[in-house]
Order: structure tokens, then sequence, then C-alpha cells
């Protein structure tokens, strides 16, 4: 629903914030020409997942960097998915960081986390009727 509702294509760098094993940011390369970066701040997902994208011997192999997400580098990021990767301040902190270095770009979120992603001043929600846990919520920043 995401890749289709994003319209990933090859001028989008799409980033997984709390990427894990790499599931999502394997499947963007399957079905997109979009570039994929997993960020992922715990070192044994990480390297599991460059494992497993290297095992899979994708076309277009995404990239995972293991590190906070608070203080990773993503200006280049143009649609952002969070599958509520972290909360309270953290996430806070996450999205104002993208309000200033990302404007314009998607933001993606399911779970937990989409109230707060709507609640906060500079996220405009794209379909009010998706700010809920259980759909995916569309913002842009």
């Amino acid at each position: 629903e995401m890749i289709d509702l994003a319209n990933l294509d090859k001028s989008h760098i799409f980033y997984d914030i709390g990427s894990g094993l790499g599931r999502v940011n394997m499947l963007v390369s399957m079905l997109t020409d979009a570039v994929s970066v997993g960020v992922e701040i715990d070192r044994d997902l990480a390297d599991r997942a460059e494992h497993l994208a290297r095992a899979i011997d994708l076309p277009r192999r995404p990239r995972y960097i293991c590190s906070d997400a608070c203080s990773t580098d993503t200006a280049d990021g143009t649609v952002f998915f969070l599958f509520t990767p972290f909360v309270g301040s953290t996430l806070v902190s996450f999205i104002e960081k993208l309000l200033r270095e990302n404007v314009g770009a998607l933001l993606c979120s399911y779970g937990d986390c989409t109230a707060t992603v709507n609640s906060i001043p500079g996220i405009k929600s794209l379909d009010p009727t998706r700010v809920h846990p259980f759909k995916l919520g569309l913002f842009s920043t």
C-alpha cells in the first residue's frame, strides 16, 4: 500500500527509520527503482539486514546504516517510513529534524506513532481519515 500511495520511482530516496531486519527496504528495492536506505540503531539487526540483502542478490541493493536516527544524515531523503520505531521525545525530535532538513518530503507512518506525528506543528496530514494506528498515515513535511 505504501509503495503504491507514495508512487516510488528512481527520483526518490526512501528511508525506513528503525528498519530492523530490513524487509521494507528489500521490498522497496524489489518493487521500485527508488534508492532504499534503512536506519537501525541495533548493530545485530543492521548486520543481519545487510547479510539478507546480499543473499537475495537484489539488482538495487538497499543500504543499511547502523545509527541513531536523530543523528543520521537523512537530508537527501524524499520519502520516510516509520513503523513506530520510537516514541515520546525521540519521535518528536526526529520529526522536527525532518521539518528542518526535508521540507516537502512524504512521511508514511504506521502504528502508535501516527497520532503523535499528526500532532506535531508543521506536519500536514494528506488524508485525515488515515490518522489511525491501524492505517497507513500519510503526511508532508
